[in-house]
């Protein structure tokens, strides 16, 4: 991350990460042109919950919110998912603590709806999993 961020920086770019949890030094990151976005919020989102037995691999996601120059506001996410085939059950669950993070951020009091969304990722899913149905069909 402190590697790259300056190479970013001189380019014109800002930047919000999360390392994974258990000491791991990967992580995701968003990267965004300062010139044509402002930070509003971000948070880390840890998949790891020590007291959900379904919720205990290290990855992590983010979720942000930008201003564009033009004043218009747009929540982003990214996560990288469990990769393991077999445990689809895990990767189900990391996208559902995501999605909720991602739904509570993007509502705004304001209009009372929700900002348009973008979510990206290495999500490790076929189109014909649980959790590709999740993300693009609610369930």
């Amino acid at each position: 991350n402190q590697q790259i961020r300056p190479w970013f920086a001189q380019l014109g770019y800002e930047a919000v990460s999360q390392c994974r949890t258990g000491g791991k030094v990967d992580g995701c990151a968003i990267f965004f042109r300062r010139d044509k976005f402002s930070l509003v919020t971000y948070k880390g989102v840890e998949y790891k919950q020590e007291d959900i037995p379904v919720l205990n691999k290290d990855n992590i996601g983010i979720v942000c919110c930008l201003t564009a120059s033009n004043g218009a506001r747009v929540a982003i996410a990214t996560t990288h998912l469990l990769f393991n085939p077999k445990r689809q059950e895990i990767r189900l669950a990391q996208t559902a603590l995501l999605l909720a993070e991602l739904d509570q951020l993007a509502w705004d009091t304001q209009c009372e709806g929700h900002l348009p969304v973008i979510v990206t990722g290495d999500l490790n899913l076929q189109p014909y999993s649980d959790t590709y149905n999740l993300i693009t069909k609610g369930g």
